[in-house]
């Protein structure tokens, strides 16, 4: 048996934007609370979650409407504005365009499962293309109408905009918050994309890191996913299977 879809998370997955993420967030975290956030900090409260969450966590209180969408938009306009003058890495991750192509070809339907607002969902459109590969109607983003990662909400309107329940579909992520939400949503395979390191903090020696079933072992029970989660892990898009990522 095949899976049926295939579901994207965006940002450090098919884009590999996080250090310039990052570095708008530290402004903005600056600016509120005279420092750079954390290593730390950075993995656990900002990769992976939506724009709600990481103001209240900076300012360590919920937000009213007005003092989020200024501090949002501010931000922002600094990651479009960094985006825009870095223009030789302003491209989708290596390897992605000819896996999409493949994709498109066997007319398998593709979501993505984006914490990006609107307008930086229009500012990928125009700049990436993506409207070559995926529907409109398919890309799924923090509209504000939803929990964000990693509440299952977002992976669970993916595959409804596919047709398709979330156990159908396969999941590419690189952040916690994002494996925990598409877990959390009912899939049961998750195609974890980059650095291992980065992603369990360096609590494993470089031997470990190479054994995929001792890592998956430790993320199922250190992020409290189910175990019978099909997790695999890649460093970029040049190295995938098609075959073998759609297979059950």
């Amino acid at each position: 048996m095949l899976y049926r879809g295939i579901i994207f998370d965006f940002n450090g997955t098919l884009f590999h934007d996080s250090e310039l993420h990052e570095e708008a967030w530290d402004f903005v975290s600056r600016e509120l609370r005279g420092k750079d956030l954390t290593r730390e900090e950075m993995n656990e409260h900002v990769l992976g979650r939506n724009n709600s969450y990481i103001i209240g966590f900076l300012l360590g209180r919920r937000l009213d409407y007005y003092t989020y969408t200024e501090i949002r938009d501010r931000k922002e306009d600094i990651y479009r504005r960094l985006c825009l003058e870095r223009r030789l890495s302003f491209h989708l991750a290596p390897g992605v365009e000819e896996f999409l192509d493949k994709l498109k070809e066997r007319e398998i339907p593709l979501a993505i499962a984006t914490a990006s607002n609107l307008d930086n969902v229009e500012f990928y459109i125009e700049h990436l293309k993506l409207d070559k590969w995926f529907k409109i109607g398919n890309i799924i983003y923090d509209d504000g109408t939803f929990q964000g990662k990693p509440a299952p909400d977002i992976y669970l309107r993916a595959a409804k905009a596919l047709d398709l329940k979330p156990g159908e579909c396969v999941v590419f992520e690189d952040a916690p918050a994002g494996i925990k939400s598409a877990c959390n949503a009912g899939v049961l395979k998750v195609i974890v994309v980059g650095n291992k390191k980065e992603l369990i903090n360096n609590q494993f020696s470089d031997n470990h890191l190479s054994d995929d079933k001792l890592l998956s072992n430790f993320l199922k029970a250190n992020f409290s996913l189910p175990y019978n989660v099909d997790l695999s892990f890649i460093k970029d898009f040049s190295e995938i299977d098609l075959e073998t990522i759609l297979k059950k």
